[in-house]
């Protein structure tokens, strides 16, 4: 076994076994307490599926403990009763985030209803975020074409500035005010769209 070997394994069962410590769902204390009613139902409640039970038998078969599927499964179908529901689907979308597909048919329509104008909301409101952010950029580069034109224009006027260095910043000082006039003809559209943009969020909002 060279060295590098040598080197390798121990870091790498030692950052193998951190993993593996990271991704357990249940300690050794919750392991052996464990009431899997109360597990299943909490499953549920956070929309995850059924098949999440294999995280916590994982988790816990070193310590000799094994989940009570029935009664994981039990606690479970109560759970996703409170996750499948207009306003949890709402919330999810909003925030952009998937969700699994554990709702009963019965409840899929509200909770997927819930869902889609969530999602609306989302995408309405990242365009608003988008075209600020691309607002607040404009806004932030002509002030630093401000300030940095200052600057040359000083250099321009000192005394022990040569003449290829003031005809080299002349050019630049001339680049910078195109840019700033450039920006300065895509504020008001820019402007106009934010404008636009806002207002179907907020008229969306308001007929939620």
């Amino acid at each position: 076994m060279n060295l590098i070997t040598k080197i390798l394994i121990p870091l790498l069962t030692v950052i193998g076994l951190a993993f593996l410590s990271g991704c357990a769902t249940l300690n050794k204390s919750e392991c052996l307490t464990a009431d899997w009613q109360i597990i299943g139902l909490e499953d549920g409640a956070n929309g995850r599926a059924t098949s999440y039970i294999g995280n916590h038998r994982s988790a816990c078969a070193e310590y000799g403990v094994r989940p009570d599927l029935n009664a994981y499964l039990a606690g479970h179908k109560r759970g996703v009763l409170q996750y499948c529901t207009f306003q949890t689907g709402y919330n999810l979308g909003e925030r952009g985030s998937g969700y699994n597909k554990v709702c009963p048919e019965n409840q899929f329509r509200e909770f997927s209803s819930g869902y889609q104008k969530g999602r609306k909301a989302y995408v309405l409101l990242s365009e608003v975020r988008e075209l600020k952010s691309q607002y607040n950029a404009f806004i932030n580069r002509l002030e630093d074409i401000q300030h940095i034109i200052e600057d040359k224009e000083a250099l321009i006027i000192a005394d022990n500035t040569t003449p290829i260095v003031r005809k080299a910043l002349l050019d630049d000082v001339k680049a910078l005010n195109s840019e700033a006039s450039e920006i300065k003809l895509e504020l008001p559209g820019l402007e106009e769209a934010l404008y636009r943009a806002e207002l179907r969020y907020e008229r969306f909002i308001g007929r939620q």
